[in-house]
């Protein structure tokens, strides 16, 4: 139970890690992109930008939305993670009420 709970809480954590470094990096993006818009001195540079800087929040957006996706998908093939900690708080009650005898 303790190493199952683990490799989830490590699988949970390089999601993310990884998310946060692919958001730091379409945020660094963004910045340029912002940039760019502040200082562009012709009117089709600021379209170009524009789109460029939209694409980056519709980037970031569909990164987040995949990071929940990958967690929805994470803790749905631990389910049973949830019953075996309700299992063993169960027997643990058991035990302190002496109505199971402890099995060693």
């Amino acid at each position: 139970m303790k190493k199952f709970k683990f490799d989830y809480e490590v699988e949970k954590a390089k999601l993310a890690d990884d998310n946060d470094e692919f958001l730091d990096n379409l945020n660094d993006e963004l910045e340029v992109a912002k940039k760019n818009i502040r200082q562009a001195v012709h009117h089709l540079k600021l379209e170009e930008y524009l789109e460029a800087g939209f694409k980056k929040l519709d980037d970031i957006e569909k990164e987040y939305r995949d990071f929940h996706e990958r967690n929805i998908k994470l803790i749905q093939t631990h389910p049973s993670l949830i019953n075996a900690f309700y299992a063993e708080c169960e027997k643990e009650i058991l035990l302190k009420f002496e109505l199971m005898e402890d099995e060693k």
